[in-house]
């Protein structure tokens, strides 16, 4: 059971309890429902303000800060390219990562079809006079930066939203197959997300009100069911 507040007035969570394990999981909820926090205290960005945060039956305060972060890949809607070639923008997530391993991120992010097409291929040079990037290719190539890493927990903060829906349904069955040996964790407000999701916690100011399959949160009638059915943004 964990408690969070941002200040002494406003507390976001207040006794949180919740149990994630391997799999696939959609976090969801309306704006300021808490699930980006959630996402920022897993990754030790913040620590509760009372409670604790387990892994594995260790508190979380209690491992160095560096050594779990090395387990996440966390991509948010911020991406930050670095002046270099691509595939060392990718290797930023684990520095001396062969060349294989780097094609094999980029496959998984759908990035290997444009960059095999740009002039240097994965040689080619970003920003500051060398080729500019857009948005939605920016984005998949910190999602390859997060999946060289090959870590144990993936974080994606609404990142897929700059991306067209092929190419995010894409990277979603990527990160379903890599679900099977880790957590993946996805805050989102798609519904090719949602559906594909193991189980979805739906949150509703910085409480969980309801956990389960897409189809299960459906027949249960509950809040969440009544947003999809009105066909209001989730």
């Amino acid at each position: 059971s964990m408690s969070f507040s941002y200040s002494e007035s406003k507390k976001l969570f207040d006794g949180l309890a919740l149990r994630i394990s391997r799999g696939f999981h959609a976090l969801a909820g309306k704006s300021g429902s808490g699930k980006s926090t959630l996402c920022d205290l897993v990754a030790k960005l913040y620590s509760p303000s009372s409670g604790a945060i387990m892994a594995n039956g260790v508190d979380l305060a209690s491992i160095s800060t560096a050594g779990w972060r090395s387990k996440i890949g966390y991509v948010s809607q911020d991406t930050f390219m670095f002046h270099t070639t691509i595939a060392e923008n990718i290797r930023v997530g684990h520095p001396g990562a062969s060349m294989d391993d780097v094609r094999m991120a980029a496959a998984m992010a759908d990035a290997a079809e444009f960059i095999e097409r740009l002039p240097d291929g994965y040689e080619t040079v970003i920003g500051h006079g060398g080729i500019s990037l857009s948005g939605g290719q920016r984005q998949r190539i910190s999602i390859a930066r997060a999946l060289i890493r090959r870590p144990d927990i993936i974080i994606f903060d609404e990142a897929t939203s700059a991306l067209d829906a092929e190419s995010e349904y894409r990277i979603l069955e990527q990160l379903k197959k890599l679900a099977d040996g880790c957590i993946v964790l996805v805050t989102t407000h798609r519904l090719n997300t949602l559906r594909i999701a193991d189980q979805i916690f739906w949150f509703n100011a910085g409480r969980l009100k309801e956990r389960g399959s897409f189809e299960d949160l459906l027949k249960s009638g509950g809040e969440f069911a009544s947003v999809i059915q009105s066909g209001e943004a989730v």
